[in-house]
């Protein structure tokens, strides 16, 4: 499991996420966040990640994009 790197993953995951909800909002960023998960299984089913590994890696894109500097979750 530690060779597929996963705390690298999730905070390049969590980084995308959170760039994503600086540059966008509203329906573009519902948007671009269903193209990144859509993104993300795909490649995860590629490289035959385990269920885990990929819930896990879903959960950093979606809370990063939903998260706000000041400590408070966006409204959408």
């Amino acid at each position: 499991m530690m060779k597929r790197r996963p705390l690298l993953v999730f905070t390049v995951l969590w980084v995308i996420g959170s760039g994503a909800a600086c540059l966008y909002d509203g329906w573009k960023l519902a948007m671009i966040a269903v193209g990144l998960i859509l993104l993300l299984l795909a490649v995860c089913q590629w490289v035959g990640a385990g269920r885990l590994y990929t819930i896990c890696m879903l959960f950093s894109l979606c809370v990063s994009g939903s998260y706000t500097g000041n400590g408070m979750m966006r409204r959408m």
